[in-house]
Formats: C-alpha cells, sequence, structure tokens
C-alpha cells in the first residue's frame, strides 16, 4: 500500500477495529509507398493501383497515435487576486483550528469555507493545496482540527468542529487586523469524516448561532456507522449540496454521500446532487476515483510552521505526519474537485442557477477532456431512489 493511501486508511482501520505500434525497421525495398511492385514475367495490361495514404500523411498518423494521450490540464491563469496568505493558529487540542486569510492585498471582507479533513490528517498540509486555491481567490479558509489525535473518541468531532468554527468566527469579526468574514457567503467542504462533519455542521448551524452554509460539498463521506450523521432535515433549503462518492473508494464506499444526499430533505431536490465519480484510465496519469485522490500537499501550509496565536498550542508532529509522506498534486485534484467546488460556491454566493436550468446543473457540466479530445467520463449522476424519484417529478410538476 503507497504513502498516499496509509494515514486515512490505518486510521479507520484502528477506529473500526477494523497501434499496437509501427514497427521502426525499414520498409521493404520493393515497396512504394504502401504498395508492393511486382515485375511482371510478360507483358500484361497494367491494373489500377488500390487508393492508398500518401506515405507523409501515414506517418504524421502514426506519430499522433504513437503520442500517449495526457490528462486534461490544470491552467496556467486560475485567476487568482491575491498573492500572499496570512495563516495562524488558534486554541488547544480537538478544538484547534487554523485561520488563512488571503493577503497581498488584503481584502476588507471575505466570504468563508470552513474546510474538515479527513480522519487523521489534522495537518493542513495535506489538503494545502486546494486551501491555498481558495484562499487565493479571496476566500477565508477555516480549518478546524476537531481532533487531538488519531485515537481520539469519534463522539467527539462534530462538538469539537461547532465550537472552533464558533470562535472562528469570533475571531475574525472582533480580532485586531482581522478580515471580516461576509456571514452572507458562508459554504463548507469536507473530505471522508470531514464530509459526515461539513453536513453536521449546516444542519446545526442554526442552533449554535452559526451562519447558514449556503452551499455543502461533502467528498467521499464516511464513516457513519463510527461517527454518526445527525438530523440533516433541518439543512435549510435554500443550500446547496452535493455529495461526491469514487468508484475505487474502498474505504468509505458510496453509501454515505447517497445518504447525506437523501436525508437532507428539507432542501429541493433541485438543490442537491449525489455524484459518483467513475474512473478513467484512458491517459496519463490516470484519473483513479479512490479515497486519496482529492488529497494535495502543499508544505507551506504545514502547521508546524504556522504561527499560534494567543492561547493556540504550537501543532506537533503525529504519526499520521511521520507515515504519509507527500499527495501529489495532480489535475484531477483540479477537475474532479477544485473546480466543481468553485462552481458550487458561483451558484450559491452569487445567486446564480434561478432560471430554468437546474441550479446545479452547470457543476456536472464541467467534463474536461484528454488530449485527443475525448471527453472524461469522471462525473455520472447516481441513480434516484423510485421514491425520490416520484418526489422529483412531482415537485417538477
Amino acid at each position: 500500500m503507497n504513502d498516499r493511501r496509509w494515514s486515512l486508511v490505518s486510521c479507520v482501520l484502528l477506529a473500526a477495529g477494523l497501434l499496437v505500434g509501427c514497427s521502426d525497421s525499414e520498409p521493404s525495398r520493393k515497396s512504394a509507398g504502401t504498395v508492393e511492385v511486382i515485375e511482371p514475367s510478360v507483358a500484361v495490361a497494367p491494373e489500377p493501383l488500390p487508393s492508398v495514404i500518401e506515405p507523409s500523411q501515414r506517418v504524421a498518423d502514426e506519430r499522433r497515435a504513437a503520442q500517449p494521450v495526457a490528462a486534461p490540464a490544470i491552467p496556467h491563469d486560475l485567476g487568482y487576486r491575491h498573492a500572499g496568505v496570512t495563516k495562524t493558529a488558534w486554541g488547544r487540542g480537538g478544538e484547534q483550528f487554523w485561520l488563512f486569510e488571503p493577503a497581498d492585498p488584503t481584502p476588507e471582507t471575505a466570504p468563508v469555507v470552513v474546510f474538515l479533513h479527513g480522519w487523521g490528517e489534522m495537518n493542513p498540509r495535506s489538503y494545502g493545496a486546494w486551501v491555498d486555491h481558495l484562499v487565493r481567490q479571496g476566500i477565508i479558509v477555516v480549518f478546524p482540527r476537531y481532533q487531538a489525535s488519531v485515537a481520539s473518541s469519534p463522539t467527539t468531532f462534530t462538538g469539537n468542529a461547532v465550537r472552533a468554527v464558533q470562535r472562528a468566527f469570533d475571531v475574525l469579526q472582533t480580532g485586531e487586523n482581522r478580515v471580516r468574514p461576509d456571514m452572507d457567503r458562508v459554504a463548507t467542504v469536507g473530505h471522508s469524516m470531514g464530509g459526515l462533519l461539513a453536513a453536521n455542521l449546516a444542519a446545526l448551524a442554526q442552533e449554535h448561532d452559526l451562519p447558514a452554509f449556503r452551499a455543502v460539498m461533502a467528498v467521499q463521506p464516511g464513516v457513519s456507522s463510527i461517527m454518526p450523521l445527525v438530523n440533516l432535515s433541518t439543512i435549510p433549503r435554500e443550500t446547496l449540496l452535493v455529495s461526491v462518492a469514487g468508484d475505487q473508494d474502498r474505504i468509505t464506499g458510496s453509501s454515505d454521500a447517497i445518504r447525506i444526499y437523501e436525508q437532507a430533505t428539507s432542501v429541493p431536490l433541485a438543490n442537491r446532487l449525489a455524484i459518483l465519480h467513475r474512473s478513467d484510465a484512458r491517459g496519463e496519469p490516470p484519473f483513479i476515483a479512490d479515497h486519496m485522490v482529492p488529497l494535495g500537499t502543499l508544505e507551506a501550509y504545514n502547521a508546524m510552521h504556522i504561527d499560534v496565536a494567543d492561547d493556540g498550542e504550537k501543532f506537533k508532529m503525529t504519526l499520521a505526519d511521520l507515515r504519509q509522506g507527500v499527495f501529489e498534486v495532480t489535475p484531477w485534484d483540479y477537475h474532479a474537485f477544485w473546480r466543481p467546488f468553485d462552481e458550487l460556491l458561483r451558484l450559491a454566493f452569487n445567486g446564480e442557477g434561478k432560471g430554468a436550468r437546474p441550479p446545479l446543473s452547470s457543476v456536472v457540466d464541467l467534463r474536461p477532456r484528454w488530449s485527443d479530445g475525448v471527453a472524461v467520463r469522471s462525473i455520472d449522476l447516481v441513480t434516484l431512489t423510485a421514491g425520490l424519484q416520484a418526489r422529483s417529478n412531482a415537485e417538477a410538476e
């Protein structure tokens, strides 16, 4: 098992108890183009030659076929508006959190994304590339730790996350030299255990005096048998909700992604999606929709080197940090996760998608293409159950 899989796999087990190319040889000397010349022994009327491909065209086609198909690249210009990021650590233990605020230039206010890591990946570096992508667009990222260690009881996670986010908003609203949060533009995204927590936070926001989460993305959420979901029917109807599963995810599977989708009953079906990423190995690097694909390491977000504010504690290297290695950032980080979440935020924060088209249609319309022009088969909508399909039809009428 490679380093990229080890950390979350080991943590879950602990808690659960649990063409053909053309030949390079020279062509036959008795050839003209692709047609063999036969020297007749007697005079015969020449037969018309069959149509052939011009040698130059054939060579070009062979070279094109021999070139490996490449994955769609991350765009060179992502339109980042901020050259810097202000990073601070706050609090202690399971209630610790990190604030990442846009800088250079520093805005007066900014929307907020609460980013919830997977089990054992308490150090923001494991998701640093995605966090950096968000902050440089002008978004404040709150990164709750929610677990003091991999030995922490899952029953404490939701409460820890709620208290960390409450304090984070207090710091942003009242602290000196802080970017003020735009309380009308707040969203959350979480991976694995963090996907469950993202749904729980959205459901508990009103009860705990948190701002409403306009958008929720639960990426490969699980496992709810270890850390239960709360009553998701309290997620407000205005919320845009997307749950994501991967067809090669052997850790959480798809059951909790579908469960979140089905249990958020106050959210109209037009405002929620359940997505299944399907692996596609057409080119290099292949898209393998396993449990670790959303992680992308960026050392600049290593918690061990982030300044501690007030009563905060310095982050210490964990067993997960020692074993995890580096999660390579690939084009699939952008195309499968960053870009769809960007689109979800655009719809939620700008109030778009209220016309005839379903509000979330553009999230699944973002199908990139391999270098040979073939569309990546990476996103499918999970089939609705019969009951949900009936309800969807009724709402449409």
